[in-house]
């Protein structure tokens, strides 16, 4: 008898899908696990850790203004497009030069931006420029921010000749690392571990063309089933009162011609 394997597919439902699963789950965890603590082990050996300090910038128009208190609408306009205006500004050249004067003299004479990343942007809506500083090393990152405010005010008024900026915070020194995050990393690592798998099986699943029962003979032959040839398994008896050989009957049939 000729079985079309071509033809022959299997069909599983959401529930025969989630019982297969069910029974992988202690495959599914140890692989989690397993690529849970390779990422822990990563992020705390191999990666070095980086920390963020920034100081905070208030603009303002002119002079008057900002010692009376009082502002109008177009004042606090004025002041948020000055704001675009100082963050180009403060990205030039000639204030990037001053910063590694500034931190030459505070931090270390031999010190330089190279290795950090420099931001520097306006907060929506507001009067307020921040500059974030990130690096691995925490006393740099903290030099650079307050390099940036003790710089700009005199920087920014030299260059517009129109309105300043006042520093709202001057950085502090980060404690703790801004990333990685070791609690984050492993939480992924965990994730895509139990979905990698579970993908995995589910691939093995259902590319498994092997034939168990009638039903699926049918699926892929009309002929009719004169009989079954059961996989016999011989075992040696191991009770001590009794020999011989006891034989196991399995009702399977495998791919093939038959």
């Amino acid at each position: 008898m000729e079985l079309d394997h071509g033809k022959f597919r299997k069909e599983y439902s959401v529930s025969e899908v989630l019982v297969f699963l069910g029974s992988k789950i202690r495959t599914i965890l140890i692989v989690a696990l397993a690529a849970t603590l390779l990422v822990g082990l990563v992020t705390i050996f191999l990666v070095q850790p980086k920390y963020r300090a920034y100081t905070t910038m208030y603009v303002y128009t002119n002079i008057e203004a900002k010692q009376t208190g009082i502002l109008n609408n177009s004042d606090l306009q004025a002041a948020e497009n000055l704001a675009g205006t100082y963050e180009v500004i403060l990205q030039s050249n000639q204030i990037t030069s001053s910063v590694v004067e500034q931190i030459h003299k505070t931090y270390r004479k031999d010190a330089t931006l190279s290795g950090a990343k420099i931001r520097i942007n306006t907060i929506p809506e507001t009067q307020l420029l921040n500059v974030e500083v990130i690096s691995t090393d925490p006393k740099l990152a903290t030099a650079i921010a307050d390099a940036y405010a003790n710089v700009a005010p005199e920087e920014i008024i030299r260059v517009t000749k129109a309105g300043g900026v006042e520093i709202v915070d001057y950085a502090r020194e980060p404690s703790s690392p801004y990333s990685p995050s070791l609690m984050l990393n492993c939480a992924f690592a965990f994730v895509v571990g139990a979905l990698l798998t579970a993908l995995v099986l589910l691939g093995q699943l259902f590319s498994d063309t092997t034939i168990y029962t009638e039903e699926e003979i049918h699926g892929c032959s009309q002929l009719p089933i004169l009989a079954e040839i059961p996989e016999i398994i011989a075992e040696k008896n191991t009770n001590a009162n009794a020999s011989g050989w006891k034989i196991s009957r399995v009702r399977r049939v495998k791919n093939g011609n038959q």
